[in-house]
């Protein structure tokens, strides 16, 4: 649908543009021409059967309100992140953390080599600095990826945006706005101050986060026990780009685990999962937690070389107030180590790769 002929042809008649196709018929962009969603609708009921498209893009269908049909009952929707570390090196994701979740007990795991540990905690950085957009991540140069984060920004920024949303904010402020969110990674966001850095209102900053998660620009949940959201941009090299080094060890652990975190549970549907943050009044705090059908989980990133008290607090706060909860502290040292039942510590690149087993 980039193809401004291939569009007009689909927007005036979608009916005549379906026919004829060989199946599966693959529409991309398919947001740029809400005409043809009724048509799909009334298609599939005429032919019955499964498969006959494939609808890609670069938005949520459901996002745009000249989409008004959302095709429920017609059509499974699935969501592709950006290549995480191990995806990037031609590995599996790792497996034993959503395993976790439903076992009635700690795994015994082995600590990994220190020399796995060290390539791992560097390929760490790595994905960090390029992110996992196929399009991008796998030039090696600097100044190259950082001409393309630009320009992937403008189109998303300038453009693609203002399918979603009716807005005169600037790119200047979009920009602005988007750079701060980068940098808050992870903490309860306060609009006003939000609305402050980008100057614009509170309101206009709730509409714009709600049309950023819609482009897929970024993730959005809730904070436990707490009414303020918590965002993670959803590739993480343009998260560093925006920030251009005012990112602290601390945030960059939390939001590079999030990330490759994420794909290990939402590419098993079965586990219904839902990320939210933990926190209490009393300063409990876990930075990934992850609800599912079976069980809760709580990983705590720390830069220290084990479990230090406060994640320990942290964990044992977090699954008492769940019944069968565990917790996973993430460390940068090199030994795995159990506390109690419930929580267990180990090196964090073992969360990136199933590769040491």
């Amino acid at each position: 649908m980039d193809k401004r002929l291939v569009r007009d042809r689909a927007q005036l008649d979608p009916e005549a543009f379906l026919t004829g196709r060989k199946r599966p018929f693959t529409i991309d962009e398919c947001q740029l021409a809400p005409e043809l969603f009724p048509a799909l609708k009334e298609w599939v009921r005429l032919h019955p059967g499964k498969g006959q498209f494939i609808l890609t893009g670069s938005v949520r269908f459901t996002s745009r309100r000249a989409i008004r049909e959302s095709l429920t009952g017609r059509i499974v929707n699935l969501e592709l992140l950006p290549l995480s570390p191990a995806e990037s090196h031609s590995e599996n994701l790792p497996g034993w953390l959503p395993e976790l979740v439903s076992s009635r007990s700690l795994p015994e795991l082995t600590a990994a080599p220190v020399s796995w540990l060290t390539k791992w905690s560097g390929r760490f950085a790595e994905f960090l600095a390029r992110g996992g957009l196929p399009g991008i991540c796998f030039f090696r140069e600097g100044h190259v990826r950082a001409a393309r984060f630009e320009t992937q920004l403008e189109t998303l920024l300038e453009r693609d945006i203002r399918l979603l949303l009716r807005t005169d904010v600037s790119y200047r402020q979009l920009r602005a706005l988007l750079r701060e969110l980068a940098l808050k990674q992870g903490q309860p966001l306060n609009l006003q101050e939000l609305a402050r850095t980008g100057g614009v209102s509170a309101p206009t900053v709730k509409k714009l986060l709600a049309a950023m998660e819609g482009m897929f620009l970024l993730r959005s949940f809730a904070t436990e026990k707490q009414a303020r959201p918590v965002v993670f941009l959803e590739d993480q090299g343009m998260a560093t780009h925006l920030a251009a080094g005012e990112s602290t060890p601390e945030s960059d652990l939390m939001r590079g685990l999030f990330s490759c975190i994420l794909p290990q549970f939402l590419y098993r549907p079965e586990t219904a999962p839902v990320f939210y943050q933990y926190r209490t009044r009393g300063g409990a705090r876990v930075d990934i937690a992850i609800r599912t059908s079976v069980g809760r989980l709580g990983i705590i990133p720390v830069r220290g070389d084990g479990p230090a008290a406060s994640a320990l607090a942290s964990a044992r706060s977090f699954i008492a107030d769940s019944v069968g909860a565990k917790a996973v502290i993430a460390h940068s040292g090199s030994k795995v180590s159990r506390v109690g039942e419930s929580i267990m510590a180990v090196p964090y690149p073992m969360l990136l790769s199933d590769g040491w087993r």
